[in-house]
C-alpha cells in the first residue's frame, strides 16, 4: 500500500483558487454570450431576407400570371372584384380582403387558399364562417423570426360581438409615401384596387420599394377594444390598410402609426383613429434598421437613419427624382 508523506500528498482547489476559477468561467461567458446573440440574430435576418425574398418572386410570378401586381385590397364595403386578377369591372363580390390572400399560391399555400373563400361568398366577405378554418392560420413565409410576436394570432372581435379568427404577420406592401382615408390615390405599388404593372414603374423596379417590416404587438387586458387590441400587421381585414406601409417617415421612426384599433407601447407608437388617414411605418427587432424588399424582388437592409427624402422618394413608382436610390 503506497503511503503519503506531508510533501507529497495530493491536494484539492483551495478556495481562492475555486473562487479565481469561477470567475475566469464567468468572464469568458460574458465575453462569449454576446458573440453567440449576435449570430443567432445574424441567422434570424437572414432568414427574414429569405422570407421576403420569396416573397418578391411570388409577387413577380403574380404579374407573370395576371399581367398585373396583386392589388393591395378590394375595399373595406363590397365591391365587384374578382378573386386573383385585380379587376375592377367583373367577378364576384369580396369585402376586405388584401394581397396576401391572392398571393398564396405563389407561395405553397395553395391549399389553405382553398380554404379561403372570400371571393366564394361576397355576400358576407371574410366574416363567412366559411372563412375562419383558412383565417387563422399562420403562414410561417410571412412571419420575421427576430419579432417576438411573430407567432400572435388572435379572435377578432367586431362591432356586433362576432369573433372571428385572423391571423397576423410582419411583411407589409408599400403604399407609397402618401397616405388617404379611403385608400385610394396613393403613389406607390400598391392601394385599394390598384393594378401595377412594370410599366408604371417609372423609377425602375430597383429603386421602388415593394415590401418591408412592421413589429407586431401583443394584446392586452383592457375594457376599451380600441386601444387594448392592435391591428397592425393583420391579414386577413385590411380596414384601416393594416398590411400596408408608407414611407412618409424613416424606418423605426419615433412618430406614431395611425390605426384603427392599436396598443401604444415604445418600440411601436401608434395613436388609435377612427376617422381620417391611417399610416404605418416599417418598423422591425433587427438592430438598426429593416429589411426591404424592392420591385426587382431584391431584398435590402435598410438603416433607419437613411436620409428621410430619399426613403420617401423610394416609396413612390413614379417621382422621377433620381435622389431616390439605394
Amino acid at each position: 500500500m503506497k503511503r503519503y508523506t506531508r510533501d507529497t500528498a495530493p491536494r484539492g482547489f483551495t478556495l481562492v483558487e475555486l473562487l479565481v476559477v469561477i470567475a475566469i468561467i464567468g468572464v469568458l461567458v460574458a465575453l462569449l454570450l454576446p458573440a453567440i446573440q449576435a449570430a443567432r440574430e445574424a441567422a434570424r435576418r437572414t432568414q427574414c431576407t429569405n422570407n421576403l425574398k420569396q416573397l418578391g418572386v411570388a409577387m413577380h410570378n403574380y404579374h407573370d400570371t395576371h399581367k398585373v401586381f396583386p392589388p393591395g385590397g378590394f375595399g373595406s364595403t363590397i365591391w365587384s372584384q374578382p378573386a386573383n386578377a385585380g379587376n375592377a369591372d367583373t367577378g364576384v363580390s369580396i369585402a376586405r380582403a388584401g394581397w396576401m390572400q391572392v398571393i398564396l399560391p405563389f407561395i405553397e399555400q395553395g391549399t389553405l387558399h382553398a380554404q379561403f373563400v372570400p371571393y366564394m361568398d361576397g355576400s358576407l366577405g371574410y366574416l363567412s364562417p366559411l372563412n375562419w378554418p383558412g383565417a387563422g392560420e399562420l403562414i410561417p413565409t410571412l412571419l420575421c423570426p427576430s419579432d417576438a410576436e411573430s407567432g400572435k394570432n388572435e379572435r377578432l372581435t367586431d362591432t356586433t360581438g362576432l369573433a372571428t379568427p385572423t391571423c397576423f404577420g410582419n411583411y407589409v406592401v408599400c403604399q407609397g409615401s402618401n397616405s388617404s382615408s379611403d385608400g385610394k390615390n396613393l403613389n406607390g405599388m400598391f392601394f385599394i384596387r390598384s393594378r401595377t404593372n412594370f410599366s408604371k414603374i417609372a423609377d425602375g423596379t430597383s429603386n421602388t420599394l415593394m415590401t418591408s417590416e412592421v413589429r407586431l404587438v401583443a394584446e392586452r387586458p383592457g375594457s376599451n377594444i380600441d386601444t387594448s387590441t392592435d391591428w397592425r400587421g393583420m391579414y386577413y381585414n385590411i380596414f384601416g390598410n393594416t398590411c400596408w406601409f408608407t414611407t412618409q417617415f424613416p424606418p423605426n421612426t419615433t412618430q406614431p402609426d395611425l390605426v384603427r384599433r392599436c396598443v401604444n407601447v415604445p418600440e411601436a407608437p401608434c395613436i388609435y383613429t377612427t376617422s381620417g388617414s391611417t399610416r404605418m411605418f416599417a418598423r422591425s427587432e433587427h438592430a438598426a434598421g429593416v429589411n426591404v424588399g424592392l420591385a426587382d424582388a431584391s431584398v435590402r437592409f435598410v438603416a433607419d437613419s437613411i436620409d428621410s427624402t430619399v426613403y420617401a422618394l423610394l416609396g413612390s413608382i413614379a417621382d422621377r427624382d433620381p435622389a431616390g436610390t439605394l
